[in-house]
């Protein structure tokens, strides 16, 4: 019933998750060859350099989302609960405030 529909979520979400990582990996690599095999080397690199960054950020924000906050649900007591809710929030908006 309901945990079958929730563990089907959950893994959709982590499909999705992947979805949004894999072109971010693709374009590191791209620039990483470019960057050798033209004569763009500077540009290149800055771009590696603020898509390395961007990286960094997509994978901080999935990982505290998904797993830090399902973890601050499941292990505060209920009249805390509320804090997860917050903390997630917090995160979506530093995450859309920074990039």
């Amino acid at each position: 019933g309901w945990f079958t529909w929730r563990d089907i979520f959950h893994l959709l979400d982590i499909i999705c998750c992947c979805a949004i990582l894999f072109p971010i990996v693709w374009s590191i690599k791209h620039l990483r060859e470019a960057a050798h095999t033209d004569g763009k080397s500077a540009r290149n690199v800055v771009k590696l350099t603020l898509f390395r960054q961007f990286y960094v950020m997509v994978v901080s924000y999935i990982y505290f989302t998904r797993i830090v906050v399902y973890l601050l649900k499941s292990t505060t007591p209920y009249q805390y609960v509320w804090l997860s809710d917050a903390a997630g929030e917090l995160a979506t908006l530093a995450f859309y405030c920074i990039t």
